[in-house]
Parts: structure tokens; sequence; C-alpha cells
């Protein structure tokens, strides 16, 4: 009787140790995270009048580049680079001919598939954390084609004016990622990981915003 006890317990101990080692194994190891169901982006979609109400940004516009990038702390993002051709409402009411647009991308991310040199309405906001970058994804952006009861709604609205070029833009966006309140700027946190259709090969390189500004003055 008290072998059988002993066996019992030196079984459930043996139980309990392979339960901490396979807890240990998952939170140890990110890439065990791979294996967990990906879930689907969820979108609310609201009025196209609501929409103009929360955002503070609301424009017609074609897009001429795309780059991908990723933010240490943040998700993968998409820089989007629109030639905007209407405003129904200016960010900071600066109705800029020229405007950068941020969206997260990867799977559940409900980042929007821009194309480039297609035309779209875009709905885009100010998020906490990001100074004065502006940011759009799923239901908030449409080619025009889609976009007839929407653009019905809201009337005629205007052409831009004012010139500021994307380096301005780009120079003007900093992110802040310390949970303390510290504003922390992205020279030096980018990562290039995507080109305007394809994965990078090979070790990653890293990429500022300012570097991406001086690549861009040098086109």
């Amino acid at each position: 009787m008290v072998q059988v006890q002993h066996r019992i317990a030196a079984e459930s101990t043996a139980a309990l140790v392979v339960l901490a080692l396979i807890i240990l194994a998952f939170t140890s190891f990110p890439s065990f995270a791979l294996l967990a169901p990906a879930y689907a982006c969820e979108v609310l979609y609201s009025p196209p009048l609501e929409r103009l109400e929360g955002a503070d940004a609301v424009f017609a516009g074609t897009v001429t580049e795309i780059q991908g990038f990723a933010i240490e702390g943040s998700p993968n993002q998409h820089i989007v680079f629109f030639k905007v051709n209407r405003y129904w409402k200016s960010p900071d009411g600066k109705d800029y001919e020229k405007l950068v647009v941020l969206q997260p991308i990867g799977e559940g991310s409900c980042g929007y598939a821009f194309e480039e040199n297609k035309r779209y309405l875009v709905y885009a906001s100010h998020r906490p954390l990001y100074d004065n970058a502006l940011f759009t994804g799923l239901g908030l952006a449409q080619t025009m084609e889609d976009a007839q009861e929407d653009l019905s709604l809201l009337g005629e609205g205007s052409v831009p004016t004012r010139q500021l070029s994307v380096e301005e833009q780009i120079d003007g966006i900093s992110f802040q990622l310390m949970p303390s309140g510290r504003t922390e700027d992205a020279i030096g946190r980018l990562l290039l990981i995507i080109g305007a259709g394809g994965a990078i090969a090979g070790a990653a390189a890293f990429f500022t915003l300012m570097k991406l500004r001086k690549e861009r003055t040098k086109e």
C-alpha cells in the first residue's frame, strides 16, 4: 500500500514537472507564439458623417509611394504618400497638396491594402503617443469607385492650397514609446522591412526617418 502511494506521488510530481516545463517553454520562446491562432480583424463600419466627425483628416488622393518599416515597440507599419485632390477636413487646418499617412500592416492589424497610382477616399486620425502622425486602416479607406455613397453625403469638398514637402512632414513625426510619458524621436528606431511590393532577403537594415528624408531629397 505504501509503495502504491509512493508511486502515485512520484507520477504526480513528474506530471507537474512536465507541465511546468511546457509552460516555461511557451513563455520563454516567442517562436511558440507562431502556433497560436490568428484572430481576424473586426471592423465596425460607421456612417460617413460619423467618420467625418471623428477623423482629423478626410481627403481624396492618389497613392504615389508606399514604404514599409517597423517601429520598436509597435506593430509593423506602412507609410503611404498621397497626392491630395480634395479635402473635406484637413489635418490641423493645413490643406497640404501632399500628405503622409501611416497604417499598421500584418495579419489582424486592420491595415488597408493601398496600391500605388490608385485614388482613394481616406479618413485619417491622430493617435496617442504618436506626434503629428496620421493613421488610417480598414473601414476608413476605400477606392473612389467604392466611395460614391460617402462622396454624395460629403459634398464638394475643397482643393488643397498649401505646399509642404513630404520630407518636412516626415521630419515632424515623432513617436512616444516609453510608458513614463517621455517622448522619444523615431530617429534610430525604424527598421525597413519591405519595399513597395516584396520582402527584403537576408539581414534587415536599420533606417531612420531622417535617412528616409535624405534619400528622398537625393531623388
